[in-house]
């Protein structure tokens, strides 16, 4: 922010200014909507783009759209993930910590051999607790839950990424390219 020239040896801010056209301008001498220069005020103003909270056809037909382009990379995930659902060797790994932890010899790989056999100590105890309190077999309880937080994880990214952009353009059409990542 800039200070006015004739207050330029005191070092405070008396108000802020504005750069309009290459000038500067106090803020009560920026135009508002009532002012006759500003274009949306003039006759041969172009018609502003419909807003998507007018409630028209169009603007709902459009919403719809637009919900649907943000959910299709959460279905195509969760989709592919659940057609496609297998554990790797390391799962297997916490699997074995995990059956270990349920019959009380700690989180160990091998009873009796104090060595961290995990880098995750969350997901472990996730896993140690559902398993604790479900009579599902670990491994479906393991590839289940992930799919599900990772589906999870794509739909806070998706929302979060929309309310963002939201603040700065709240009519703009969003893909969810981003999401291609996955």
């Amino acid at each position: 922010m800039r200070r006015l020239a004739s207050q330029e040896s005191e070092h405070r801010m008396i108000a802020p200014e504005f750069v309009v056209e290459g000038e500067s301008a106090h803020v009560d001498e920026i135009p508002t909507s009532e002012s006759p220069g500003n274009p949306s005020t003039r006759a041969d103003a172009p018609e502003p783009i419909a807003d998507l909270a007018s409630g028209g056809p169009r603007s709902s037909a459009r919403r719809l759209l637009q919900r649907a382009a943000l959910a299709l990379p959460l279905v195509v995930l969760a989709t592919m993930a659940w057609t496609h659902r297998s554990m790797f060797y390391d799962g297997y790994i916490y699997l074995h910590v995990v059956q270990n932890i349920l019959a009380g010899h700690g989180p160990v790989f091998n009873t009796g051999q104090r060595v961290e056999a995990f880098t995750s100590p969350l997901w472990t105890a996730v896993l140690a607790l559902v398993g604790m309190i479900t009579p599902f077999s670990l491994t479906e309880i393991a590839v289940d839950l992930g799919i599900a937080l990772t589906v999870a994880g794509l739909a806070l990214a998706v929302a979060s990424s929309v309310r963002l952009v939201r603040r700065a353009s709240p009519d703009r059409f969003l893909l969810p390219l981003g999401a291609l990542v996955f």
